[in-house]
């Protein structure tokens, strides 16, 4: 994973776009309402939630093409990837990584995908889902330690999208290979970032072996 340090400012920063810091806002009756229920309506409205959401992945599952040999498809809040079978997972919050090395065990990853979900930007932060990408891939450019490769940008319909390769090098650190993949949406307000990254002496054997596999299928199914 990209160092442990940036992971945790660029979570900080799409926490900010995404309106995820907790604010203080009015009460009003339906905030009341919610308040009031007791422990079993809310554990029976999460079971109901959790059981949409079920029923939603069984219907993706089915309508996706067989994943190529030796991967898997995984679903995270909406989009779908292939994954390698015997890779870890983990997921917290709005991210979710699949890798090589456990993250639950060492907090961190050379070889792996991560999957970021970024939502409502505009409606909670008057920043349209394209303009915080760019606001993303700036602060990735203002380091010293990133160069970057190459980035290209496309349209499809309502959905744009930005693949973005760079170098990361600090000082005395392994240097690795970053490819991001933005979806990006401002009619639907979402932004979703497919990241694959490993180590540059291994770049050309495992973006053949895994990264192209990975970033060739990114589906979007809907919004969990």
């Amino acid at each position: 994973m990209e160092r442990i340090m940036k992971l945790i400012g660029l979570t900080v920063v799409v926490c900010l776009l995404s309106g995820c810091v907790e604010k203080q806002v009015s009460v009003n009756n339906g905030d009341l309402n919610r308040e009031l229920e007791s422990p079993a309506e809310k554990a029976k409205k999460s079971k109901n939630e959790a059981g949409k959401v079920s029923d939603l992945k069984d219907e993706v599952l089915q309508m996706l093409p067989e994943p190529v040999e030796g991967f898997s498809w995984s679903l995270f809040k909406g989009v779908a990837i292939q994954r390698p079978v015997n890779w870890n997972e983990y997921s917290q919050g709005g991210t979710y990584c699949s890798s090589v090395e456990s993250v639950q065990q060492n907090g961190i990853f050379q070889t792996g995908v991560t999957i970021q979900i970024i939502r409502d930007t505009q409606k909670n932060k008057n920043v349209s889902a394209a303009l915080a990408a760019g606001v993303l891939i700036n602060d990735i450019e203002k380091l010293k330690e990133n160069r970057k490769i190459f980035i290209n940008f496309n349209k499809h319909d309502n959905l744009e999208t930005i693949v973005y390769r760079y170098r990361n090098a600090p000082q005395n650190m392994t240097p690795i290979i970053v490819h991001k993949y933005f979806q990006v949406s401002e009619k639907e307000d979402f932004m979703n970032i497919v990241t694959f990254e490993t180590t540059e002496e291994k770049w050309d054997e495992y973006w053949k072996k895994y990264g192209e596999v990975i970033l060739s299928k990114v589906v979007v199914y809907g919004v969990e």
